[in-house]
């Protein structure tokens, strides 16, 4: 079986440039969930079966994976990073990243993006 690749999308980009400079405990937190997540998603027959505490089911088959079980000594702001995992071409889209108080529109504009790749846009 073929592994699991990883595109980003530009919304992605921006937000990790952010969460860089202002929150780089979180970015840390998520990306290191991000890379179990991927050893999960390899090793399973898709993505439904990869599952952990730290990650959420959302609308449209997304998911959202967050900064819960950090090596972290400081409490760390709740962090959402947003994927969408193709499963026909194996294909781990990152859509984007966000806080909880904006929770709401980071889902709708990630689904925005999941809708685009469904219908090939």
């Amino acid at each position: 079986m073929a592994e699991w690749t990883i595109e980003t999308t530009g919304q992605y980009d921006r937000d990790s440039k952010y969460y860089s400079k202002k929150h780089p405990e979180e970015l840390t937190a998520v990306l290191d969930n991000l890379d179990t997540y991927l050893l999960l998603l390899n090793a399973c027959a898709g993505p439904f079966q990869a599952t952990a505490g730290f990650i959420h089911n959302e609308p449209d088959g997304m998911k959202a994976i967050d900064q819960k079980g950090s090596k972290s000594r400081n409490k760390l702001q709740q962090t959402r990073l947003y994927i969408y995992a193709h499963h026909e071409k194996q294909i781990l889209y990152l859509l984007g990243i966000g806080g909880k108080s904006g929770q709401g529109e980071d889902i709708q504009r990630c689904r925005e993006f999941v809708r685009l790749i469904r219908t090939g846009g």
